[in-house]
């Protein structure tokens, strides 16, 4: 996949990943980080809770690892580990980016603008090593959650509340 050929999103999709993490930038196809065993854990945890709070409030489905099309001619295919999208958003076309996506600390590029350009409306960036969440929401100033305080859905999953540590558990 070393190749500089660019990609279209549709191509990107059918290639073979073979166990590797990539995402497409601009037609490039870039490997990403696999991960640590902590923050696949911490990932699964996150989707885990937002399974739990989407199956009392059904108003949108909760993903793992799933490639999200944000920019066109070039494309460019984002996968954050976790995010959701309202019922609305995924009955529309096109490019979109998830209402919440969350990508573990290792992301090396973080597509914070890219996200909010396509519709996101919430961005979350779990650390594992810190036990912390940085909140990202268009217009509103970041901020951090740490290991003993409450993590809020804001706008996008109205009451969704969960203590931080959850998502770190018994990570040691």
């Amino acid at each position: 996949m070393s190749d500089m050929r660019l990609y279209t999103a549709e191509e990107f999709a059918e290639l073979d990943a073979e166990d590797e993490r990539y995402e497409l930038v601009r037609g490039v196809v870039e490997r990403r980080d696999i991960g640590r065993p902590a923050q696949g854990y911490t990932a699964g945890m996150m989707i885990y809770v937002i399974r739990d709070y989407i199956e009392s409030r059904p108003i949108g489905i909760g993903f793992a690892a799933v490639g999200y099309v944000t920019e066109r001619d070039p494309d460019t295919v984002r996968v954050p580990e976790v995010s959701f999208v309202t019922h609305e958003r995924l009955k529309g076309p096109g490019t979109f980016a998830p209402d919440l996506a969350i990508e573990m600390r290792s992301a090396v590029n973080r597509p914070i603008a890219e996200y909010f350009a396509n519709g996101a409306r919430l961005v979350w960036f779990a650390d594992s090593e810190k036990k912390t969440v940085e909140v990202y929401a268009p217009e509103a100033r970041p901020y951090v959650v740490q290991c003993g305080e409450l993590l809020d859905g804001g706008g996008v999953l109205p009451g969704f509340r969960v203590e931080v540590k959850k998502f770190f558990g018994y990570l040691p």
